[in-house]
């Protein structure tokens, strides 16, 4: 089960061990690694801490109705925007 608002806090607070267990747990999802055994990945949490960061917002937003493609978090803006439409074959 995802709460986003508390994600969002537990992350935003680099104090709270919760918010490395919630990174720690994504780098074994997405890579199968332990992260205590292969550090140095502050590159790599930092970037992950980020990700999850930007999911709450994007789930709040759909619960919303807001479906606009947008990022809330500048690193993970497109660099230029899609030009294709669902009317394009």
């Amino acid at each position: 089960m995802h709460y986003p608002e508390i994600h969002q806090q537990i992350l935003r607070n680099r104090s709270d061990p919760r918010g490395d267990d919630l990174i720690e747990a994504t780098i074994r999802r997405l890579f199968g690694i332990d992260p205590a055994v292969n550090l140095p990945l502050a590159q790599l949490a930092e970037i992950i801490r980020r990700g999850l960061m930007e999911l709450g917002p994007r789930r709040l937003a759909r619960l919303q109705d807001d479906h606009r493609d947008q990022s809330f978090d500048p690193l993970f803006k497109p660099l230029r925007k899609s030009e294709a439409t669902l009317a394009e074959p």
